[in-house]
């Protein structure tokens, strides 16, 4: 299962990886239904040993130093946060425009994903859930962000419709997508 090694492309579902050395269009990646696909740069290798990615089937991301997962299941931000948890890590920090910018050209069109920000406080003081002190950086909000008054929980998403990229605040308790981060 990918270990240690360079990868065209990945298939995953659930813990099932299959990684793809050489690849053509006439090729399927696999018959599983609703499995994710992945075609991968020089940027993107499967590392099984770094920065505790052995064993959990995340991608490492050598460019901007993160070790992540894409789940497809839908969960509220808490049980988001604590399936992260399972793995040993936490929901994705995006703290700098690098990291925003690399996940924006990752992920999906027009799907929603929640990362680890938040201001479960409500005192207006977002913070990240890596637990390190960093002061959220304001200009990573999306235009017109965040705008709800019960919204305190932060999600990215890649919008066909408008290139910008930024975080959006939404409430807690919606079903999306995540972002794993070890």
């Amino acid at each position: 299962m990918c270990k240690n090694g360079r990868a065209i492309a990945l298939s995953y579902l659930d813990d099932g990886c299959y990684c793809y050395k050489n690849w053509t269009d006439e090729q399927s990646f696999t018959t599983l239904e609703g499995a994710q696909y992945y075609f991968l740069s020089d940027d993107y290798y499967f590392q099984s040993d770094e920065r505790n990615c052995k064993g959990h089937n995340y991608l490492f991301l050598s460019d901007i130093s993160v070790c992540y997962k894409d789940y497809v299941d839908t969960k509220s931000w808490k049980e988001a946060n604590a399936k992260c948890g399972l793995d040993g890590g936490h929901l994705l920090v995006l703290d700098t425009v690098e990291k925003l910018s690399k996940f924006q050209n990752i992920i999906p069109e027009n799907v929603y994903y929640w990362v680890g920000l938040e201001d479960m406080n409500q005192d207006g003081v977002w913070t990240w859930t890596n637990n390190e002190s960093k002061e959220f950086n304001q200009s990573l909000w999306f235009q017109d962000e965040p705008n709800g008054n019960d919204e305190f929980c932060g999600m990215v998403q890649y919008l066909t419709s408008d290139p910008r990229v930024g975080i959006f605040d939404v409430i807690c308790d919606e079903s999306l997508r995540f972002l794993c981060e070890i």
